[in-house]
């Protein structure tokens, strides 16, 4: 009986420090940015909210690159930037396919022998694709790359993240990569009506 309360005890105080530890998880917020004429509403974890930032527009592209606390957008390990291009949609030059394939297509001929991708998601307005290189200018680089389209507009969403260089294509985990896609959770909001 003493050896049973013994082992109650310790699997109490075990799940005690696991949902302690749980707690310590970085948080996760809710930003939104105006981008031309719609609003992007996204989630980040809050590690990514600092002074680093780099944000650029002009009439027609947008650029906004975010880093962890500590990194700079020179020197990052994971970075997620957010891109608009004005008229895309309504000028009929571009849409969430293109984006993305245009994307991806630099990442092939960056790496050609060490390239991997895997269709995360696709619809007639957004598409998510992770892009892989293996040997990127001494390292590795895997982004998810979420493309939409907006009313006039073309956005994207990419979370991108550094490592080890490989000479061969990196495994592209897809459980990891689909729970980004689903926390970034992006939402193009209209600003004034049709």
């Amino acid at each position: 009986m003493k050896n049973f309360l013994v082992s109650v005890v310790f699997l109490l105080h075990f799940f005690a420090q696991a949902k302690t530890e749980e707690v310590a998880l970085p948080e996760n917020t809710t930003n939104v940015v105006k981008i031309y004429s719609q609003v992007l509403k996204y989630k980040i974890p809050s590690i990514f909210l600092n002074d680093a930032a780099v944000r650029q527009q002009d009439d027609s592209q947008f650029l906004l690159e975010m880093v962890p606390r500590g990194e700079t957008v020179e020197r990052w390990t994971q970075m997620i930037t957010l891109t608009g291009f004005a008229g895309g949609i309504k000028k009929k030059l571009a849409n969430n396919e293109l984006l993305v394939n245009s994307i991806g297509s630099g990442f092939q001929k960056a790496c050609p022998n060490s390239f991997n991708y895997k269709l995360m998601s696709h619809s007639p307005k957004m598409s998510a694709v992770v892009f892989s290189c293996g040997d990127f200018s001494g390292h590795s680089e895997t982004t998810l790359i979420i493309g939409m389209d907006g009313r006039e507009d073309v956005y994207s969403i990419q979370w991108a993240e550094r490592g080890k260089k490989s000479s061969t294509p990196l495994n592209i985990d897809q459980g990891k990569w689909q729970t980004r896609l689903q926390l970034l959770d992006p939402t193009l909001i209209s600003t004034v009506s049709p």
